[in-house]
């Protein structure tokens, strides 16, 4: 099911829903909501082109969007993002010998997150990984259909995350799952701390990162909650 939210699509499944869907053979491009996201969607033509594609899922990530979608009387089924992902996927590929590429962050940041993973999950394969800070496109795209891996993680700046990721999920046959994961790897690698589970239960991540890195992300939360507004203002949603 899928419903129209601030002018973003947001289906409903649940993170089991969509392991489900990979297990028997689906192919997955994963979208994160969030309020920087409906900013982008509604500024960004290529983003929006992406809603055409039936193995696009656009899940909600950010409180702000559950809590507009609660207003039109739409209830998915669950709000999860790139942390819970990597985990249920890598749990999987323990199980089902899936194979993983990691793309993106920097190259410290991203070799700690793979050791972390490797370390909770010693039985999954991850065949590749690039830090972020690369200008060939093809280069990547190249090394990426090599290794043949079914699932890929990117940790990129929105919205090149979900369009260079989606030329790669179109590109590489082997892939059953692409999705951008923010930042996870940082947090994977001890450069970050995720909130409390009691914080994120009450929407205030957010907040928590806000506090947590103000000088980077006070501006970026300021602003994007000023394009809502103006959205919403212009759009009448």
């Amino acid at each position: 099911m899928r419903q129209n939210i601030l002018g973003v699509p947001l289906d409903d499944f649940s993170l089991s829903d969509i392991a489900d869907k990979i297990v028997r053979g689906h192919k997955v491009f994963q979208v994160f909501v969030n309020v920087h996201k409906v900013n982008l969607f509604h500024a960004d033509p290529q983003l929006r082109d992406l809603a055409s594609d039936e193995h696009c899922v656009f899940s909600a990530d950010g409180i702000w969007i559950l809590w507009s979608a609660r207003r039109k009387r739409f209830f998915p089924k669950q709000r999860f993002g790139g942390l819970d992902v990597i985990e249920k996927l890598f749990s999987l590929a323990q199980e089902r010998s899936y194979t993983i590429y990691l793309l993106g962050a920097r190259k410290d940041v991203l070799d700690k997150a793979a050791q972390s993973l490797q370390t909770r999950f010693p039985k999954a394969c991850i065949v590749g990984s690039r830090d972020g800070f690369f200008l060939n496109e093809e280069e990547i795209m190249r090394d990426i259909r090599d290794k043949k891996p079914n699932v890929l993680f990117i940790a990129l700046p929105s919205p090149r995350k979900e369009l260079f990721g989606y030329r790669i999920f179109k590109d590489v046959d082997s892939l059953n799952y692409v999705a951008g994961v923010g930042g996870a790897f940082d947090v994977l690698a001890g450069q970050s701390r995720r909130a409390p589970e009691w914080i994120q239960k009450i929407g205030l991540e957010w907040l928590h990162r806000c506090c947590s890195e103000p000088h980077r992300l006070f501006k970026q939360y300021f602003l994007d909650g000023l394009g809502l507004l103006r959205i919403i203002k212009e759009k009448g949603i």
